[in-house]
């Protein structure tokens, strides 16, 4: 219940807004707001008087927190309507989905038109934007670096019934943060993703060792009964300073999960690595292929 209505004064559409906000932070927190008061009285005082709110929640993307500060504003005129608020989720999903400035400027670009803005849009359709935004031919798709992408970060639609290959939105922002920057003009994102697709060490003990987006369980599968030594790389979506993940058969037979830490400025890799019951953190830059050749023996 907005201030002003519990004021009795003039209301209008701008007191849902206010209700708004505060469903936005429940969404976030799932808790219910002011728990702590048990009298309306001194629960009228606190939120009309002292402007008291409930504390912002810490798992919420900034321009989610930023939404929900200005709907509970304690002044009407200074909320947003919800004509504005409309307005603003396009931007709000960018941001929270897409780290990345280009990232975001190809989506808007390519499928924010007429006032709609799709989170999901066709395979096709994404491969030829994609391949025109950093320059490469559209024969490309069929390419090992846009089959790799493909299988990366294509599903099938979340749609009832629908039956067709669709990029969404949170994955392209993944595949972004774990391969890029993106350029425009340049390929070196999809080089960099085809690169770690046809790497092949050689003493290899497994017929590739990229597995793309798989989980832990699904990691421990491939893993099972082979060799001690034998290790996989697979990304992650859960830690964005993390992006990759490196599965293993130790030398004594069991499996672990190890992340690898990357700096998206300076491009560089950290991994910790336990060598004959020492500790040791394996540094690198350059691509993740060149750091993995650079720990394999470790490994």
């Amino acid at each position: 219940m907005a201030p002003e209505v519990m004021l009795g004064k003039q209301i209008d559409g701008k007191s849902d807004v206010y209700s708004f906000g505060l469903c936005v932070w429940e969404l976030f927190s799932c808790q219910e707001p002011y728990q702590e008061f048990t009298n309306f009285n001194d629960f009228r005082r606190a939120v009309c008087f002292k402007q008291q709110r409930p504390d912002m929640v810490t798992n919420a993307p900034d321009p989610v927190k930023q939404l929900i500060v200005r709907c509970w504003d304690n002044e009407p005129k200074v909320r947003p309507s919800f004509t504005e608020i409309i307005d603003l989720l396009p931007d709000v999903f960018l941001n929270c989905m897409i780290a990345s400035k280009t990232g975001k400027e190809f989506w808007r670009s390519n499928f924010y038109k007429d006032g709609q803005f799709p989170l999901e849009i066709g395979w096709d359709q994404f491969a030829h934007a994609f391949c025109k935004y950093i320059s490469l031919p559209g024969t490309a798709v069929n390419d090992t670096g846009l089959l790799s992408c493909k299988n990366l970060i294509s599903e099938r639609s979340r749609h009832p019934g629908g039956d067709r290959d669709v990029v969404m939105l949170d994955r392209f922002g993944d595949f972004v943060t774990q391969f890029g920057p993106l350029q425009p003009g340049k390929a070196d994102i999809v080089e960099r993703l085809t690169e770690l697709a046809m790497y092949k060490p050689k003493k290899k003990l497994a017929s590739h060792v990229f597995f793309g987006n798989i989980g832990a369980q699904e990691a421990e599968k491939y893993l099972a009964g082979q060799e001690n030594g034998t290790w996989l790389v697979r990304v992650s979506n859960k830690d964005p300073t993390q992006p990759f993940v490196i599965s293993k058969v130790s030398r004594h037979g069991a499996i672990n999960h190890q992340r690898i830490s990357v700096d998206s400025k300076t491009g560089t890799y950290k991994l910790e690595i336990r060598v004959k019951d020492k500790v040791k953190l394996a540094e690198g830059q350059g691509s993740l292929v060149k750091f993995l050749k650079s720990v394999r023996e470790d490994l």
